[in-house]
């Protein structure tokens, strides 16, 4: 008795759509330590992120510290309201 053929797993990234640009968000660099704190400096180029790292990696040896640049950003863009009471009114 023969067994069923296993179907084929497919190893190429699916095509997706591009996202679309938001032209109104600039583009901008982080400078990230993986042991703590959160970035809240956003640096306008990669040569003042990079030079940011360098202070930070100055001031505490023995930490990492990575230049990120941000490459997409998410938002909710609706919002749905629910009346709460049966007629609607308040």
């Amino acid at each position: 008795m023969t067994e069923p053929a296993k179907p084929r797993l497919s190893l190429a990234p699916k095509e997706q759509p591009e996202a679309p640009k938001a032209a109104d968000e600039p583009v901008f660099w982080l400078v990230w330590n993986p042991k703590g704190g959160h970035p809240t400096k956003q640096h306008a180029s990669q040569v003042i992120a990079e030079a940011e790292a360098q202070r930070l990696a100055q001031a505490s040896p023995g930490n990492q510290f990575y230049v990120l640049r941000a490459v997409s950003v998410t938002r909710m863009t609706t919002v749905q309201t629910m009346s709460l009471s049966e007629s609607g009114a308040s």
